[in-house]
């Protein structure tokens, strides 16, 4: 008796609501993250939710045959790395087994009740593989351990090594290496040029991939889902599977484009495959692969450059270039005139192509692709540039010590402070360093350093600080802005800032689940943020 009371009464006080902030909406702000493999499948009653290794736990909704938005910590779990995920339909209750928690919802995406592994006596490295439910119980799977839990509030009434009831409904199995495939199945088709051969799945590369789960659900639907997070569904009157991509090909973004869809790619690690392209109004996701495409190495991207007929990557091999209507790869280096990697900036103009390094600057021409001889390149020779902006017929250049402004007509280079009227910063215009970004709006042209904003007015040819260091948190780093009429919106290495240019306000999203915020793009009422904790969605206009 006095161990179920001190169970229940842990229960009580280490159970939490979480949810990053109570004014916002369950999806008012999402995380895009690769997903690894996927670990297990449960049906509910309008989505089948997929528990992935590193992306949350991905939706597909049964009626209108889509994806929709992932469930991850933006929406209030402990953590993206999903062990097993499970709709109990007598209770209508969400279970979320995380690599640290027990979670469960009563909405099915939000508001989330959080209990430690440890709470149920679980040692350090214990996972949970599979979730189930009887009439009165919700069941634990360990791989050795089977607890039996109240189907509510998911106190633990006892652990035991074999259930001590006969029906219980489970969510799919977790396979490791030995999956075998019922036979009804192998004779199915796969598409777009996968295979099945012996129990694995032969991607149309030759790569060979692991089975980590399968379930059969309503409508015919027969799921089978990959190691490398690719899910196939299944159709019994067709006997074909159809294979979906969820989530992108990396989740450390650095750089992205401005229009629709949304090309974007990060620093690679082991898990890494490419550059992703994401059509967000249907949340489809394509990559192009770097170990199978033609002129393509894995490479860590920095800066993309979207241009009518090309899109450039700035990358630490040089500058990988897409020609759209060919679709066909090439990579330059420094004997195309790529002054150094990794390549950190690039700005159009008609002819050519400005690019910036920590070696300096060139400028290529978008037709040749080759260097087009220069005397700037000269002065700023091994100069570290951070950002390149044309703003009309000048080309600014940001780096750690300077702040120049190059008129292409006069061929005259200009440092900042003898570049219209400076004033208004005279007191700081000495000591001002560390450029990183430019941004143009509106007749305005926006400079962030590690700490403070600068703002320069075209037409008035006037200097101003929009954001003086003594109001920016000295325990933050300005990564990158993007400005609007009325908005600065700021990324840090701590998240997301919020400044109003008319009435001088800050509004701060200090959530850690966005990580370092590297680069921002502003879609009417949505925000898109590229992480190193993926790529993030937010309904900033909601906030408002």
């Amino acid at each position: 008796m006095s161990v179920k009371k001190y169970s229940l009464w842990l229960f009580i006080f280490s159970g939490i609501i979480a949810q990053p902030d109570n004014r916002f909406d369950i999806f008012d702000w999402v995380i895009y993250r690769q997903p690894g493999a996927v670990h297990s499948i449960s049906e509910g009653f309008n989505y089948t939710y997929f528990g992935t290794e590193n992306g949350g736990v991905w939706r597909y909704h049964l009626y209108r045959n889509t994806f929709e938005e992932p469930i991850t910590k933006a929406q209030g779990l402990t953590s993206n790395q999903i062990e097993s995920v499970y709709l109990d339909k007598g209770t209508g209750i969400l279970w979320v087994a995380t690599d640290k928690t027990i979670e469960y919802s009563y909405s099915r995406s939000g508001e989330w009740t959080s209990h430690s592994l440890a709470e149920y006596g679980l040692p350090g490295g214990s996972s949970i593989i599979k979730i189930g439910s009887s009439q009165s119980y919700l069941w634990l799977f360990t791989g050795s351990l089977f607890l039996k839990l109240d189907r509510v509030s998911g106190i633990m009434i006892s652990s035991m090594t074999s259930p001590d009831e006969p029906s219980i409904m489970w969510n799919s199995d977790r396979y490791y290496y030995d999956f075998r495939l019922p036979e009804i199945y192998k004779n199915y088709i796969f598409s777009d040029g996968w295979l099945l051969h012996d129990n694995q799945l032969v991607d149309p590369n030759g790569r060979f991939y692991n089975i980590t789960t399968a379930a059969e659900g309503s409508m015919n639907r027969i799921w089978i889902c990959s190691e490398d997070g690719t899910i196939f569904l299944g159709d019994k009157q067709m006997e074909t599977f159809y294979p979906m991509t969820i989530g992108p090909a990396n989740t450390d973004v650095t750089a992205m484009t401005q229009g629709y869809p949304i090309h974007y790619a990060g620093r690679t690690n082991s898990m890494t495959k490419g550059i992703t392209t994401f059509y967000s109004d249907e949340i489809e996701f394509d990559f192009v692969d770097f170990e199978t495409t033609v002129n393509m190495n894995p490479q860590s991207i920095y800066s993309i450059l979207e241009m009518e007929d090309e899109i450039w990557y700035g990358s630490d091999f040089g500058i990988l270039v897409y020609d759209k209507e060919d679709d066909y790869w090439r990579q330059l280096d420094k004997t195309r005139g790529v002054p150094g990697v990794p390549v950190l900036a690039m700005a159009e103009d008609s002819g050519s192509v400005w690019v910036g390094s920590p070696r300096g600057i060139s400028q290529i021409r978008k037709q040749s692709k080759r260097k087009l001889p220069k005397d700037l390149e000269g002065i700023l020779d091994n100069q570290h540039v951070y950002d390149i902006e044309i703003v009309g017929e000048t080309v600014w250049f940001a780096g750690d010590y300077f702040l120049l402004i190059y008129n292409s007509r006069d061929n005259l280079l200009t440092d900042f402070r003898k570049y219209g009227d400076t004033k208004e910063i005279g007191n700081w215009m000495n000591i001002l360093k560390d450029f990183r970004k430019i941004k143009v709006a509106n007749d305005h042209v926006v400079i962030s350093t590690m700490n403070h904003i600068l703002d320069y007015d075209i037409k008035k040819k006037k200097w101003s600080f929009l954001l003086q260091p003594t109001v920016f948190p000295i325990s933050k780093t300005i990564l990158t802005i993007e400005v609007t009429k009325d908005w600065c919106f700021i990324g840090t290495d701590k998240g997301l800032m919020r400044y109003d240019r008319q009435y001088l306000f800050m509004e701060e999203y200090p959530f850690p689940f966005i990580g370092s915020v590297r680069e921002i793009v502003v879609h009417g009422d949505i925000l898109w943020l590229g992480t190193n904790e993926g790529l993030i969605k937010f309904h900033w206009s909601y906030d408002l």
